[in-house]
Parts: structure tokens; C-alpha cells; sequence
């Protein structure tokens, strides 16, 4: 009598490919016209182009294949003269699984690193200052992730196929034991890409503060911003589960005067095939162009009024003697101070953070879904 009491096997295949690109910190720009005398002409041109190109290519090629074979059948007992017969087979007990991991893409392309501050200020009167400032910014993502998977299981297992013949006398019994197999195929997570870019330039402070009467000040700004992802996902996952499973084939043919009992055992099958895969997300963070909202002025108090109405009189000036508001103040630039400003960054620092979040999460997925089938597994044997 041969008795198989477990038969185990696991075949784990673990591809895994993580990319992390982080683009360097862009250092801030500082133009100044400030300080040059009366009548004076003064004028700053800068031109800033950035290109970010990343190209990330995974391929994965995996080829599974697993045979078992268990038996604890074909048990044969002839010719025997008043003799009881008792063939009883083992039971069976297989678990197999096949798990393929791979392909994971993780991109972070942070946004406005450091702000950029343009000032023309304390210039004398009568004079003509410019600055012009061309900004130019490419981003491009390309995520290429290409897998291909061919899982073959192949799977015997008998109890059965057993015989007693040509017995005289006596009783003949026949048991053939349980077969139970459990396991699974656990594709995934495959072709995952996370991809978290900042699409803009420089945040910018301007300032046109404290310069002299009748002086004539300019700043000219111009921004250009591209930016082009591509997911590219291709997935091609061939399955071939074939099991072959028997308690019976039992016989017992021209016994003389015995009895005959033959008990043929059951079969519990319990296997699921999961797949997951071709999961992208893309987090698209934006330069923000914010003036903030105007700063709520108090009431002049009554000698201010009368100073501001001789003032007039004296004639317009384009920014006055004293110095006068300013446009942006680069102490005001930021929104949270309350006033008016060009708050160019937006907030792009958490992107490495919601990238462990998100493959954290599918890893939790994954996990869960693992154990569910296990757990299941089990219980179906027990």
C-alpha cells in the first residue's frame, strides 16, 4: 500500500524593474536694473529654454512550465483462495502556484524648484528701463512597457486504476483514497507606471519700485510650455492550465464466492487564474500664474488726502520722487502674505510621496487578493 500524504509545490517568478527620475532642481534667475542715474536707458533680455526628455523601456519575457505527477493507485491482487481482499490507495493532496511580477515605472519630475526675481527699482528720473524675459519649457515622457507570459500546468494525479481478480472465497474490498488539488496562476502586478510632472517655469517675482519722476519702466514676460506623456502599455499573457485527476478505473472481475465492495474516492479541484496589469496614472502639476487677491487699502487720514491733492498739482509723474507702491513688491509675491503677487510654484514636492502611496496600495491589492486565495485554498482542503 503506498500512501502520499502531501505533495507541495510553489513556483515563484519575480521580475521587478523600478525607475526613479528626478529632474534636477532648476536654480532661480535674478534680473536687476537699479541704481543708474537721470535720463539714463537701461534694458535686460534673457532667454531660458529647458527640455526634459525620459524614455523608460521595460520588457519582460517569462515562460513557465510545470508537470506533477502523483500516484498511489494501480494496486493489483489476483489469484488468491479464501483470502479476504482489502486494497485501500492513499490520499492526495497537491498545491501548486505560479506567480510573475514585473515591469514597474516610476517617474517624478518636480516643478519650479526656485522662484526667479526681476527688479527695477531706485533708477533716476527721465529714465528708461526695460526687461524683457522669454521662457521656454519642453517636458516629454515616454513609458514603454511590454510583457509577454506563457504559464503552463500540466497535472496528474490517481488513486484509482486498481484490480482484484480471479479470487476464490473470501471478501474483496476496493478503497481508493481523495484527491484534493488547490493553487492558482497570480499574474500581476505587471506594466504599472506612475508618472508625476511639473509643467512650467520659474515662479516669478516682479518688482518696479522707487524710481524717478516722469522714468518710464517696463517688464515684458513671455511663457511657452510643453509637455507630452505617453503611456505605452502592451500585454500578451497565455494561460494553459490541463489537470488529469482519477479515483476510479477500479476492477474486480471473476471473483468465486466473495463479496464485493468497491469504494471509489472523490476529487476536489480548486484553482483560479488572476490577472493584473496595464495600470498607469499620471499627475499633472501646473506652474501656477496667481496675482493673488488686491490688498484691501485703509482710509488716509485727512493730512494724507491734502499732501496727495498738492502732490497732484505738482503733475503726473510715472512713479513718484518718494518712491510710491511699486507694482510687486517681492516681499508681497507670495499669496499667503496677503497682498498682490505672481506666486509662480505650485506645490509638487509631495510627487514621491503619492508614488509610494500608489504602489503601496497596489501592493496591498495584491497581497489581499493572495491571501483570499490561499485562505480559500485551504479551507476547500481542510
Amino acid at each position: 500500500m503506498i500512501r502520499l500524504k502531501k505533495f507541495f509545490l510553489k513556483l515563484l517568478t519575480l521580475f521587478s524593474v523600478i525607475n526613479l527620475v528626478f529632474a534636477p532642481s532648476v536654480l532661480a534667475l535674478e534680473l536687476n536694473i537699479s541704481g543708474n542715474g537721470d535720463g539714463s536707458e537701461s534694458s535686460a533680455s534673457t532667454v531660458i529654454e529647458t527640455t526634459t526628455t525620459v524614455i523608460q523601456e521595460n520588457n519582460l519575457n517569462i515562460d513557465n512550465n510545470l508537470s506533477t505527477d502523483a500516484n498511489t493507485g494501480g494496486n493489483s491482487v489476483s489469484g488468491n483462495t479464501n483470502s479476504d481482499i482489502n486494497i485501500e490507495t492513499g490520499d492526495i493532496t497537491q498545491s501548486v502556484t505560479v506567480e510573475n511580477n514585473g515591469n514597474f515605472s516610476s517617474v517624478d519630475i518636480p516643478c519650479c524648484q526656485e522662484s526667479s526675481e526681476i527688479e527695477v527699482v531706485n533708477n533716476g528720473s527721465d529714465s528708461i528701463n526695460s526687461i524683457n524675459l522669454t521662457q521656454s519649457n519642453s517636458t516629454n515622457v515616454i513609458v514603454s512597457q511590454n510583457v509577454n507570459i506563457s504559464n503552463t500546468i500540466n497535472g496528474y494525479a490517481n488513486t484509482g486504476d486498481n484490480s482484484s481478480n480471479n479470487n476464490t472465497q473470501g471478501s474483496v474490498l476496493i478503497s481508493s483514497g481523495n484527491i484534493k488539488v488547490s493553487g492558482g496562476i497570480m499574474t500581476g502586478p505587471l506594466n504599472l507606471s506612475s508618472i508625476t510632472a511639473g509643467t512650467g517655469g520659474f515662479g516669478i517675482l516682479a518688482s518696479i519700485n522707487q524710481n524717478g519722476a516722469n522714468s518710464d519702466s517696463k517688464i515684458y514676460a513671455d511663457f511657452n510650455n510643453e509637455t507630452n506623456i505617453f503611456q505605452l502599455f502592451h500585454a500578451d499573457i497565455g494561460n494553459f492550465v490541463n489537470w488529469r485527476l482519477n479515483t476510479g478505473g477500479n476492477e474486480a472481475s471473476e471473483n468465486t464466492g466473495s463479496d464485493i465492495d468497491i469504494k471509489t474516492g472523490g476529487i476536489e479541484f480548486d484553482f483560479f487564474i488572476r490577472n493584473l496589469l496595464n495600470i498607469g496614472k499620471v499627475d499633472l502639476g501646473c506652474c501656477v500664474f496667481d496675482p493673488g487677491d488686491p490688498a484691501i487699502e485703509e482710509e488716509p487720514a485727512e493730512e494724507d488726502v491734502e499732501q496727495d491733492e498738492e502732490d497732484e498739482e505738482d503733475g503726473d509723474n510715472d512713479n513718484d520722487d518718494d518712491g510710491g507702491d511699486g507694482e510687486i513688491l517681492p516681499s508681497a509675491a507670495a499669496t499667503e502674505a496677503g497682498g498682490p503677487g505672481i506666486a509662480g510654484l505650485s506645490d509638487t514636492s509631495s510627487g514621491q510621496a503619492q508614488t509610494i502611496i500608489f504602489f503601496a496600495g497596489l501592493l496591498l491589492i495584491t497581497l489581499g487578493i493572495r491571501f483570499l486565495g490561499q485562505h480559500f485554498a485551504s479551507e476547500k482542503i481542510k
